[in-house]
């Protein structure tokens, strides 16, 4: 919520107040929780490295928990150690080491057997396929997690993929995607809606 409202200290700030008695030691699903928002907020933050190191060096831990073998669990996580990994694709010259990890976990996504995961897959392979040079291939796959999302009820991921999708359309068609998607998110009080796409389609 504090991200959405573009407050990343406030963000910091609640995490902090939240997780100051917690314990340090332990992979169970408050340490989870406490691991998704500070990533997030690396990712909203622009540190791509940072938030990819952060899920690299958790991940051990987290598979030797369990909480992989819980369908949701492991649709959240996947879906963060791939955002992770195309964030830092970006300014790496392991890029394509990075997007291959992206992929590996895209797939694993759209195996979990959840809807919202296949709508997941479609998103993230949609940036892969943007991060490669393939605007038809990222288009098609934006195209398809906007279809995915809304049929999962998730309004505002399948706004950020058609904003996605319209920006790599060409004409009339394109240009009306990128204005309904900013419109649609400016109504709900997102205010700074390139920081939140990137964040959830990097």
């Amino acid at each position: 919520m504090w991200l959405a409202f573009g407050d990343e200290n406030g963000a910091r700030r609640e995490l902090d107040a939240a997780t100051r008695d917690a314990e340090r030691d332990a992979t169970q699903l408050p340490h989870l929780q406490e691991l998704l928002a500070r990533t997030r907020i690396d990712l909203y933050a622009g540190d791509a490295a940072g938030a990819h190191r952060r899920v690299v060096d958790r991940w051990a831990a987290i598979e030797r928990s369990q909480l992989l073998r819980i369908q949701h669990q492991r649709v959240v996580l996947c879906g963060l150690r791939a955002r992770a990994a195309l964030a830092a694709a970006r300014g790496s010259h392991q890029n394509r080491a990075l997007l291959d990890e992206a992929a590996k976990f895209a797939n694993d996504l759209a195996r979990s057997g959840a809807a919202w995961g296949l709508a997941e897959a479609a998103m993230l392979r949609g940036c892969i396929g943007q991060a490669l040079g393939d605007a038809q291939r990222a288009a098609v796959s934006f195209e398809q997690a906007s279809r995915d999302y809304a049929s999962c009820d998730m309004s505002l991921h399948a706004s950020v993929a058609r904003l996605r999708m319209g920006k790599l359309a060409s004409g009339d068609e394109g240009r009306a995607a990128v204005t309904q998607s900013r419109e649609w998110l400016t109504a709900q009080g997102i205010a700074d809606t390139e920081a939140l796409a990137a964040l959830l389609a990097p």
